[in-house]
């Protein structure tokens, strides 16, 4: 805003003198680079251009729809990690579940020890060792499997007097008044969805009346940390877009062009949701050799979608405005859309391509190079994200929805135009195609001139 301003008015033209590139040769240079005869190639086909790209897009998204979120363990530490080593000796020695089990508080309506509150809790011990989710259970009947419940209600009556030590250590350790602990070993991966609907179940289940369970350890927690972190990031996201679309629209005058701008962003994090989904949970590239072996999770980590829409929307929306900022500037001198169009793409292709290639190289470099797991997938997904935004949807999808959009894409209703003010620029520019359009002809799909049709409710 002050700094950069500066610097180009006392630099002026001799900001381009050491270009690497030279210019172009001729005044149409605008619409012959690279990325003009892209733009050509999209505009004579536009609808199948579009459709390809849509489900490449929408193909690549949808492995998100089975995303497992999860919060990590040893596994995103490198192979050869000493505590990873040690979480996986575990993991094999002894129950899946042993090192993160779930700890169940169990409120009983009266003291835990009397008869008729042990009677529930042999109850709900057995159920839960009858649970093929559970391993083992750990509570105060649970000490021998030749015990019974009778037994047990004599061996807690006054567990203080109690002559087998371990009964009084016991009641002394995991009994309080009216409150137990018990600890529930998974049987299979703690972080897995079986253990998450054990955790689930438990937490629903009543005993008896009166009773009341709550569950917490490492599970349990990282089901409560998924959920806090997702409860209200719809209502985020969906403040974000509004707001988005708040401002493109304050720019550029148009009901649809904010609209469209939002919607491909979103194509471009769905496409990287998909691809992070596929690979770490489902291990579609587990099998390649390193540096480009990325190790199957089973889950993705709860944090990464939103690291990376929080990353990914303001850059993708960066590169949306830089693209439609120089379409609309070619179409208010021309009135010609898919000139607009062509020089557009053109004119800004070179900047986000190497704004685009720097953070590929940079993210890329993170995802081969790093050895933990978490900064390996935050590094594919901005890298991934950014040149499928870069390529696929700046170079091919959005220069096709412009050109069959034509004219609707400066549309503003009257209403809105009062409310808001007209934009004359585009008014002159809509005047063009209209008015001047042998001046400016416009080439449609079939190769005739014609005019763009001005929609109806557009600025005059």
């Amino acid at each position: 805003m002050t700094l950069l301003p500066a610097l180009l008015a006392v630099l002026g033209p001799r900001i381009d003198s050491w270009r690497i590139w030279g210019r172009d040769a001729n005044a149409d240079g605008a619409t012959n680079g690279f990325w003009a005869r892209v733009a050509g190639l999209v505009l004579k086909r536009p609808w199948p251009v579009l459709f390809v790209s849509l489900v490449i897009l929408l193909g690549a998204a949808v492995p998100f729809l089975s995303a497992r979120l999860s919060t990590p363990d040893a596994r995103i530490l490198p192979v050869d990690s000493v505590s990873r080593q040690a979480a996986n000796l575990m993991a094999e020695e002894f129950d899946a579940g042993g090192a993160a089990p779930l700890l169940v508080v169990a409120h009983a309506p009266g003291k835990i020890t009397e008869p008729g509150q042990l009677s529930v809790l042999t109850d709900l011990t057995r159920a839960l060792q009858d649970d093929p989710r559970v391993a083992r259970v750990d509570s105060l009947v649970s000490l021998d499997p030749r015990l019974t419940r009778a037994q047990y209600e004599l061996l807690f009556a006054r567990p203080e007097l109690s002559p087998d030590q371990w009964a009084r250590g016991l009641a002394n350790a995991i009994a309080r008044g009216n409150t137990t602990l018990l600890q529930v070993v998974p049987a299979r991966d703690p972080l897995g969805p079986e253990t998450a609907g054990l955790v689930d179940s438990l937490r629903l289940t009543v005993p008896a009346p009166g009773w009341r369970l709550e569950v917490a350890g490492v599970s349990a927690s990282a089901i409560d940390l998924t959920r806090s972190l997702y409860g209200g990031f719809p209502y985020v996201v969906a403040l974000i877009l509004a707001t988005t679309y708040g401002l493109l629209f304050l720019t550029f005058r148009s009901v649809l062009l904010p609209l469209k701008a939002v919607l491909m962003n979103l194509l471009s994090l769905g496409a990287s949701y998909g691809a992070l989904v596929a690979v770490f949970q489902m291990g579609l590239l587990s099998g390649l050799p390193a540096p480009f072996a990325f190790p199957q999770m089973g889950y993705v980590e709860a944090t990464l979608p939103i690291l990376l829409f929080c990353t990914l929307f303001g850059l993708s929306m960066d590169y949306e405005v830089f693209l439609l900022s120089r379409i609309r500037e070619e179409f208010l001198s021309t009135g010609d859309n898919s000139r607009s169009v062509t020089v557009g793409l053109q004119a800004s292709g070179r900047v986000i391509t190497g704004a685009a290639a720097i953070v590929v190289a940079v993210a890329g470099s993170f995802s081969l190079a790093a050895d933990v797991v978490q900064i390996k997938a935050l590094g594919l997904g901005i890298a991934l994200a950014v040149l499928v935004d870069a390529t696929l949807v700046r170079g091919l999808l959005v220069p096709a929805t412009l050109h069959l959009l034509g004219a609707w894409n400066w549309w503003l209703p009257s209403w809105l135009a009062r409310v808001f003010g007209p934009s004359t620029s585009v008014h002159s520019g809509l005047a063009a195609v209209h008015g001047q359009a042998t001046k400016h002809p416009r080439l449609d799909d079939s190769g005739a001139t014609g005019q763009v049709p001005l929609p109806s409710g557009s600025i005059r």
